[in-house]
């Protein structure tokens, strides 16, 4: 998208529901891509896993809401 509008300015906004959600914040999270704000319409679990093991859990929990 940036080098179809290369005068535009920041990344690209994101949309994903449901299965394409999750591909957009897999393709985030796995790769170099810049990505600019993300709307995403899939439930994403941040407090999963085991207490103790994922201590960035509620952090990013607490992240994703304020950020």
């Amino acid at each position: 998208m940036t080098e179809l509008h290369p005068e535009a300015e920041g990344n690209p906004c994101s949309i994903g529901n449901y299965r394409a959600g999750w591909a957009v914040m897999m393709a985030a999270a796995v790769g170099p891509h810049p990505f600019g704000p993300m709307i995403i319409g899939s439930p994403l679990s941040y407090w999963a896993g085991v207490e103790g093991e994922n201590p960035c859990a509620t952090p990013a929990g607490c992240w994703a809401e304020v950020g």
